[in-house]
């Protein structure tokens, strides 16, 4: 993304890449140096792969989707962190809006079930199915009865 940036100049200004130490919720320094941008971009999974599994970054790209998994609930997490501050403004966000923007938000990618929170309900999935690796379809297919409803108590 960055080359990118720098070969399109006149398009894009490369304000910085950043992967906050896990278990992290304090972003000052990343939510200071970007809340400028009109774009913010995330390659969450390669960008964790290249961080701590390099060497077995293909490997583990070819093997499943365990790091892919982790993106779909990163990407509604940065949705909703996107549509707080849109209706707030930077200097305005704050956990209650973060959670007026999440049980606002809801999500649907082709195959999936929609996913939404609501004023009870603070887990984003509501269903989920297993997976088997095919080889005649050289990919991952459902091996479960369809979705799964998840039982919560």
């Amino acid at each position: 993304m960055e080359e990118y940036c720098q070969d399109h100049p006149d398009e894009f200004e490369w304000v910085g890449g950043f992967i906050e130490p896990v278990l992290t919720y304090t972003w000052s320094g990343p939510v200071e140096a970007l809340k400028d941008c009109d774009y913010l971009v995330s390659n969450l999974a390669n960008d964790l792969l290249s961080r701590y599994r390099a060497a077995d970054k293909e490997e583990t790209i070819r093997e499943g989707s365990g790091y892919l998994g982790a993106c779909h609930s990163m990407y509604a997490f940065f949705e909703i962190l996107k549509n707080a501050v849109q209706e707030t403004g930077a200097e305005g966000f704050d956990s209650q809006a973060f959670y007026n923007a999440a049980v606002e938000y809801t999500a649907a990618w082709e195959g999936y079930p929609e996913w939404s929170f609501g004023e009870d309900d603070r887990y984003l999935v509501d269903q989920v199915a297993i997976y088997e690796w095919s080889e005649d379809a050289d990919d991952l297919v459902i091996a479960s009865d369809g979705w799964i409803d998840l039982l919560v108590e």
